[in-house]
């Protein structure tokens, strides 16, 4: 089984700063999963898109997309349900 490296985008790193400590601590629990297991069974493929998928937490989500290619899985988002899809 390979590992995933997980990267980040810098604004989906302001964003998760920005959330409170008790979401970060379970969010970041779940986004470490995602480097041995990058499409969960909770995860959805976004509508429009070849390689961007979604988890979420509560009310929370993160975006992210997977480049099978080079093992990485790049987070976009890091926001509230009813931010991160704008």
């Amino acid at each position: 089984m390979a590992l995933y490296k997980i990267e980040w985008r810098k604004s989906a790193v302001k964003e998760f700063e920005k959330l409170p400590k008790k979401e970060k601590a379970a969010l970041i629990e779940k986004i470490l999963s995602l480097s041995t297991d990058p499409q969960p069974m909770n995860s959805v493929k976004l509508v429009g898109s070849d390689d961007s998928y979604r988890i979420r937490h509560g009310n929370f989500r993160v975006v992210y997309q997977i480049d099978d290619g080079v093992l990485v899985i790049l987070i976009v988002r890091v926001a509230h349900r009813r931010e991160v899809y704008k």
